[in-house]
């Protein structure tokens, strides 16, 4: 439950910046030591590329959990998956729902999110 609720509010922090188109994309291997776990995202109205560390600090993911993620400047989808978790956790600006799709543990099940709504996740479970 505690995964569930950073999750949401990590959804939550990025929903209230407005950004500029920008991806993140996680890798495949989740156990890589090249993988996007315990990283930073961070999102300005007038540079918001989510590595800029000049930027404000929107969110920051655990030790282990990866994240990927569309967004633009009407939206946002974001996915985050922990390296030893069975699940993979989505939301998008244009749901209350959070998504979850089952996962084999330390691999990605989407590495690159490709649109900024709810569409993104077709075919997932609804919580």
């Amino acid at each position: 439950m505690k995964k569930i609720a950073a999750f949401v509010a990590l959804a939550l922090m990025i929903s209230g910046q407005v950004l500029a188109a920008d991806n993140i994309d996680m890798t495949s291997a989740l156990t890589d030591s090249a993988s996007l776990n315990g990283k930073s995202v961070y999102g300005d109205k007038t540079d918001a590329t989510a590595t800029n560390t000049a930027a404000v600090l929107i969110g920051k993911t655990s030790t282990g959990v990866s994240v990927a993620a569309k967004t633009g400047a009407g939206g946002y989808a974001v996915v985050t998956q922990h390296k030893s978790g069975t699940r993979a956790f989505a939301t998008a600006y244009d749901s209350t729902s959070v998504f979850y799709k089952e996962a084999t543990a330390g691999t990605a099940v989407k590495t690159t999110v490709s649109k900024t709504d709810k569409s993104e996740f077709d075919g997932w479970t609804s919580m």
